[in-house]
């Protein structure tokens, strides 16, 4: 059990003919935006994001906004790194620990 259990979170795939998709969902609507963020993200954003923390925790120079490549995004969505959290979307605060540790999980999960 790794922390995305305790953020309420559930990874699963779905095996099509051809290919694998991967889902991160929750029932908790306080999460549904960090599951959501997770789940749209590719490998090298959650890499990253985890690069970005650390410089941030180390005092470094670090992008405030760190962007994900998608079109079409709102001006809601975002994620921002505002030491010692990452703030989701304007709403969800996740601490830095935190936030690594559920990109770490979920990209070991869809790299098995």
């Amino acid at each position: 059990m790794g922390i995305h259990s305790q953020y309420n979170l559930e990874f699963g795939k779905i095996k099509h003919n051809n290919w694998v998709e991967y889902r991160c969902y929750t029932n908790n609507i306080a999460y549904r935006r960090l599951a959501e963020k997770l789940r749209i993200m590719h490998p090298v954003e959650c890499e990253g994001l985890i690069e970005d923390i650390e410089l941030a925790e180390s005092q470094q120079y670090f992008e405030e906004y760190f962007s994900l490549n998608r079109s079409g995004a709102s001006d809601d969505e975002e994620i921002k790194i505002d030491p010692p959290n990452i703030i989701i979307d304007k709403v969800l605060s996740i601490p830095f620990n935190d936030m690594k540790l559920l990109l770490q999980e979920w990209l070991d999960f869809i790299r098995k």
